[in-house]
């Protein structure tokens, strides 16, 4: 009987220890990462309550952002990492003291997502250096008139279109 207990012991701190361990996000690299905070209540959040987060990444990524107001009592962080490694935040509040200082931190993995959208000299390219390809296409015929009819002039533009993949 007592071994059994003392099983029930073990098992119950392997899975709080689990759990404990377990707590730090892992995201992908340019995926964006939300963490919701509980926050005091006030009367027009706009106005009344200011709430922000330091984040420092690997090397020198750093950002300084405003949390937005999600209802309630509720706020949230979002950011989108641009290296993989050990992002750490702490919030500042001078006005909520229950969000003042709070701390944690996130995990960013590698990923084959193309990243942010740049430009590189007149192109534009992704962060990983991919080229973007720009088309556009206006059917002016259509937009010369107030009272373009949609069945004559717009439905086969944009059936026409979308049998050639666009």
């Amino acid at each position: 009987m007592k071994y059994s207990c003392r099983i029930l012991w073990f098992f119950a701190l392997f899975i709080i220890s689990g759990l404990f361990f377990n707590l730090q996000a892992q995201i992908e690299l340019y995926d964006v990462h939300e963490i919701e905070f509980e926050g005091q209540s006030f009367t027009n959040p706009y106005l009344e309550n200011r709430v922000y987060a330091a984040v420092y990444g690997p090397g020198d990524e750093s950002y300084y952002i405003e949390l937005f107001w999600k209802g309630g009592t509720t706020y949230a962080l979002r950011v989108a990492p641009r290296a993989a490694g050990t992002y750490n935040w702490q919030l500042y509040s001078p006005t909520d003291p229950s969000l003042d200082g709070l701390t944690g931190s996130f995990q960013c993995e590698s990923s084959d997502h193309r990243g942010f959208l740049t430009t590189n000299g007149q192109r534009f390219e992704y962060t990983n250096g991919e080229s973007v390809f720009r088309m556009g296409d206006t059917n002016w015929r259509m937009f010369r008139s107030k009272n373009a009819a949609y069945d004559s002039l717009f439905v086969p533009y944009v059936d026409a279109r979308a049998s050639r993949g666009i």
